[in-house]
């Protein structure tokens, strides 16, 4: 019988500055009190809600990233979504923003070594949270996940195909 495993989920730990350098010391303190306990923690699920206005440390993703390893914790990314609200609402240019979100992004996490699994939270925009939850002030529709509310693959998605070298 295989032996269940435990991840810790946490949003907020992609950005620069003291607020999220906080969130990810403790998580990291998080998990070491489990261990301490022996309580097994097998990985970190960071959600990344990519939102346009803020700026991605990729610095400390990858401090983050080590850190975990040398806890024996594996990185999961278990929620990948792009918050454009604060972007041009120009398809093509939410799209561009996007892109360079998750370039960014993967960059950070793939410095130290590709994290455990990418997931984005859902396939279309025609079903995501986010023009529900977050509307854009500007009333144009969010284009938050990797295709379209057609169905039709938008530019990050491609991106996430070459860091994972799929085709």
């Amino acid at each position: 019988m295989r032996t269940p495993s435990l991840a810790l989920n946490e949003y907020d730990l992609e950005y620069k500055g003291p607020h999220y350098d906080e969130r990810r010391t403790i998580v990291l303190s998080i998990i070491r009190q489990l261990q301490d306990a022996n309580v097994k923690i097998d990985a970190v699920g960071m959600q990344g809600h990519l939102y346009a206005d803020k700026t991605i440390d990729v610095d400390a993703i990858d401090r983050f990233h080590r850190d975990l390893d040398a806890l024996g914790v594996k990185l999961l990314v278990t929620e990948l979504d792009v918050i454009d609200w604060k972007s041009p609402a120009d398809p093509q240019a939410q799209d561009k923003t996007a892109a360079a979100l998750v370039s960014r992004f993967l960059d950070a996490l793939f410095a130290h070594k590709p994290p455990e699994m990418v997931i984005a939270w859902g396939l279309t925009d025609r079903y995501s949270w986010i023009n529900d939850v977050m509307p854009r002030p500007d009333g144009a529709e969010s284009r938050p996940l990797p295709f379209d509310r057609e169905m039709l693959p938008k530019p990050w998605l491609e991106v996430i195909r070459q860091r994972l070298d799929i085709a």
